[in-house]
């Protein structure tokens, strides 16, 4: 008959068994701009206007709508916050 195995084993619920958490400073998530510069080029005959939306301080957030719609859409959804 062998003798019984002895295996190293950590000890449970010790210090070094869970580490503390680092805490990282929470961010405020970005406040959506609250105006906008709005440029309108002019059509060309085979074109239809082109509509540049540019919330203040981020043009490279610069959206481009060719299409009247799509951009009532989108300032609808500006105003009810759904877009940011």
């Amino acid at each position: 008959m062998s003798a019984p195995s002895v295996r190293a084993q950590r000890p449970r619920n010790t210090p070094h068994a869970r580490l503390p958490r680092k805490e990282t400073p929470r961010v405020p998530p970005p406040q959506p701009p609250t105006a906008y510069i709005i440029r309108i080029e002019p059509p060309t005959p085979a074109t239809r206007p082109t509509v540049h939306l540019e919330p203040q301080g981020r043009p490279q957030d610069t959206r481009t709508f060719h299409d009247v719609d799509e951009l009532l859409r989108h300032l609808w959804l500006l105003l009810e916050g759904g877009v940011r």
